[in-house]
């Protein structure tokens, strides 16, 4: 606790600019709802704005179908928020390299117009 910090402080501001690299591209995506975390790896938004909605003939129902949809359509895993206590939310991580996130913010762009144009 009372060694040196510059490790530690590089981590910091690391995962602070990719953070702010997916928070960004995600506050792009209309009916996307987040808030920026403080303290974590992950983000929780609410996906709320995309459930009720049919997909080639799938209903999506809550935040596991959401997250399935994303598994079978866009190759990319998440979690459901339901474990978590939050319903409708999807956990998403950003500890990853900045070049796997920008592939992972493509798709999903992709896959929530898929779903808001959905019927």
């Amino acid at each position: 606790l009372t060694g040196p910090t510059q490790e530690v402080e590089g981590m910091v501001r690391e995962f602070r600019r990719r953070r702010d690299f997916v928070v960004g591209e995600l506050g792009k995506i209309t009916g996307l709802e987040l808030l920026v975390p403080k303290g974590a790896f992950y983000l929780f938004p609410s996906v709320k704005q995309f459930v009720g909605k049919r997909v080639n003939g799938k209903l999506i129902k809550d935040d596991v179908d959401v997250c399935q949809f994303f598994l079978e359509e866009e190759h990319l895993v998440m979690v459901p928020g339901s474990p978590f206590g939050t319903k409708n939310h999807i956990r998403l991580s950003y500890a990853s390299s900045m070049k796997e996130l920008e592939k992972a913010v493509e798709r999903l762009a992709r896959g929530f117009r898929t779903l808001r144009e959905a019927y």
